[in-house]
């Protein structure tokens, strides 16, 4: 039985704009938006901005920001933890995914509140892109600062023992404190689904070169992530085709469609099959 649903992760667990569908209407939205943005308010049919570059995607949150007095909620009643909380029939129900985290600041948070984390809670963890690094000290007003590196800087098979790393810790605090767990990468990079085979040789081989010679180390991570992701999100692509349904909100996340089918045909069998649930 699971009475608490405890989210953490990035943007995407956060729910980050599925808010959005909320103000579009409105008669000044598209005026108001391309002052903001710099652009034309104009979707593909995958559901994102054309012409949407970083800078304007930023531009973007921070005006979706400004509509929405209450997003925090908002957002997480439309993302895959509010979505398993309703299916749970749970209405204890916290996230505390933050936009922008990366996988050590995800750690840092079920750290944090992992007094939250009783028995009969199930915690859903989102798992971010390996490549993102959060700086701790020193930072300005004494709030961590993440960001992207870039693969030039970078040794993925480093990246993927440290993500492992982050994954089997946060799987034994949320245990020791009498909780279930279970790992969702909308990423794609570790998530088995009919697009992704979940294994760490598909997230290094472009960087790995013919001499490559950790292997062994590879399996035994992928032996470990079998036991703890979720199916990965692109499983739907198929799904939104036939219901001609946008795969992603304006800036690159998914839509409150894709959790809330995601939740009820992937997620939930998966932790009944798994006797998570």
């Amino acid at each position: 039985m699971v009475s608490k649903v405890i989210v953490f992760g990035d943007s995407f667990l956060y729910g980050h704009e599925t808010n959005y569908t909320d103000f579009v209407e409105h008669p000044d939205f598209k005026k108001n938006f391309k002052k903001a943005v710099g652009i034309k308010w104009q979707l593909a049919q995958d559901g994102k901005l054309n012409n949407c570059t970083l800078a304007r995607a930023k531009s973007w949150f921070d005006f979706l920001k400004e509509l929405d007095d209450n997003q925090k909620q908002n957002c997480a009643d439309n993302s895959i933890g509010g979505y398993l909380a309703n299916e749970l029939h749970v209405s204890n129900y916290i996230n505390f995914a933050v936009v922008g985290s990366s996988n050590n600041f995800i750690l840092y948070k079920v750290m944090k509140h992992q007094k939250e984390i009783t028995k009969n809670t199930l915690v859903v963890c989102g798992i971010t892109s390996p490549l993102r690094d959060t700086k701790y000290e020193p930072v300005d007003q004494g709030l961590p600062v993440t960001a992207f590196i870039g693969l030039e800087d970078v040794d993925l098979t480093s990246r993927v023992i440290q993500t492992v790393a982050y994954t089997q810790a946060i799987k034994q605090i949320v245990e020791s404190c009498g909780g279930r767990i279970v790992f969702v990468d909308p990423f794609g990079n570790f998530a088995q689904d009919e697009y992704h085979s979940g294994e760490a040789w598909d997230y290094i081989k472009h960087k790995a070169n013919e001499n490559y010679q950790h292997d062994n180390v590879l399996k035994i991570i992928d032996e470990l992530n079998c036991e703890n992701f979720a199916p990965g999100l692109s499983s739907l692509y198929n799904w939104t085709q036939e219901n001609n349904i946008a795969m992603f909100t304006p800036g690159g996340h998914y839509s409150k469609d894709i959790y809330e089918q995601y939740t009820k045909e992937y997620l939930v069998p998966y932790l009944r099959d798994k006797h998570v649930i």
